[in-house]
């Protein structure tokens, strides 16, 4: 199936460098330029890429019907799962091939205002993001290639207290377990 991509006007001018007038067409000077490439130095992996099914499901990555990434983490500081300030990391299985998980680019903080739009500050420059935004924007800055277009950061953030279990997954034990909140966060924490 056909992408639609954007580029910059100065990228554009840099193609129509590499093509035949008149006989190519944008897709053809842009396999000709991978072609020539080669093979990528490092075989690279996403920071958004699915991960083993957990407890008997078929992916971790399903999203109930009707749930909304939007309210994973008001729910989770809502149960007292998680709090205000708690530094988040992305989850281990979801770091690109040698990354540094001590890098500040996959470390954040819950802000002081959980439940605003814009509630993730990235540790690299201090500037708000909703979860889902911050995630795509490391993705796009690492040039990490992702076979899905929409990006659920509640799939690849955890918290760093407990990096096993990322926050949509906790969100789901909650919603399954159906317990208090202070009961489900003391039984995740067990070992």
């Amino acid at each position: 199936m056909p992408r639609t991509i954007r580029i910059s006007d100065a990228t554009w001018e840099r193609l129509k460098a590499w093509a035949r007038p008149l006989e190519d067409s944008a897709d053809d000077v842009v396999s000709r330029i991978l072609d020539r490439a080669g093979d990528p130095p490092v075989a690279r992996t996403s920071v958004l890429q699915p991960t083993a099914p957990v407890d008997g499901a078929s992916t971790v990555h399903e999203k109930p019907r009707g749930a909304k990434s939007g309210d994973t983490i008001p729910l989770l500081v809502a149960r007292g799962m998680l709090e205000a300030g708690e530094e988040l990391v992305v989850a281990p299985s979801r770091l690109p091939p040698r990354a540094d998980p001590g890098d500040l680019t996959f470390r954040a903080r819950l802000s002081n205002a959980p439940d605003a739009r814009d509630n993730i500050i990235w540790a690299l420059d201090g500037q708000s993001y909703a979860i889902s935004r911050l995630t795509k924007k490391i993705r796009d800055e690492h040039q990490v290639s992702v076979n899905k277009s929409e990006v659920n950061g509640n799939m690849y953030w955890c918290r760093a207290a407990d990096p096993s279990r990322t926050l949509w997954e906790l969100r789901e034990a909650a919603e399954r377990l159906g317990i208090a909140s202070s009961e489900l966060k003391a039984a995740l924490e067990t070992p």
